[in-house]
Order: structure tokens, then C-alpha cells, then sequence
């Protein structure tokens, strides 16, 4: 079943030549939307977002859709819905990679 936005191989080639820190898909209610992964500036930039617009709870995890968004299905941007399910699956990238905290 082909999603709505789904990309083709060729752009999903040519992302990963402009975003070398690789790039993943998060599918929702049909759609697919495709982002880099993040950086630390990234990650800072969606963070002062949130510092700054202190009354706007959702203030960092959409900014950092915003800034790491390359493409896909634009309905996942422009209704609720789909966007919250898309921003719960996003947090666990701003939280970055699992880290295993060993005594010794």
C-alpha cells in the first residue's frame, strides 16, 4: 500500500547525500513524512523555542519538526491528528540515542 507523501527512491538517495547524518520515515493514518536526524544544534534551537514561548507546552517538539521536516505528506503538518502522532514518535529523537550508565 503506497502511503500519501511517500518518497521514491530517488529522493530518498538524494536526502541521505544532503543529510549525512541519515534521514527516517515516521508513517501515520496513511501518511509518511520524512526527517533528518538531529543534531545537537538542532536540538538547542528547538529547546530555546520552548524557553521562549515559556506559556506553549508544545513549543520545542514543533520546532524541531519543523527544523528537521524534508518532506512527505504536508497533511501530517496541517492537521492535528496526524501531527500529534507524528510528535510523539519525534520526542524519542530529541532524547537521542539509548546510553547505558555503568558503575565501575
Amino acid at each position: 500500500m503506497k502511503l500519501k507523501g511517500q518518497a521514491t527512491e530517488a529522493d530518498i538517495k538524494k536526502w541521505k547525500t544532503e543529510y549525512p547524518q541519515g534521514i527516517y520515515a515516521v508513517e501515520v493514518g496513511g501518511h509518511a513524512g520524512y526527517f533528518m536526524n538531529p543534531t545537537r544544534a538542532h536540538v538547542n534551537r528547538a529547546l530555546s523555542a520552548a524557553a521562549e514561548e515559556k506559556a506553549q507546552p508544545l513549543a520545542a517538539i514543533e520546532k524541531f519538526v519543523e527544523i528537521t521536516w524534508i518532506g512527505g505528506s504536508d497533511e501530517i503538518l496541517k492537521t492535528d491528528g496526524l501531527y500529534l502522532g507524528v510528535c510523539s514518535v519525534l520526542q524519542s529523537k530529541m532524547n537521542g540515542v539509548h546510553a547505558k550508565l555503568v558503575n565501575i
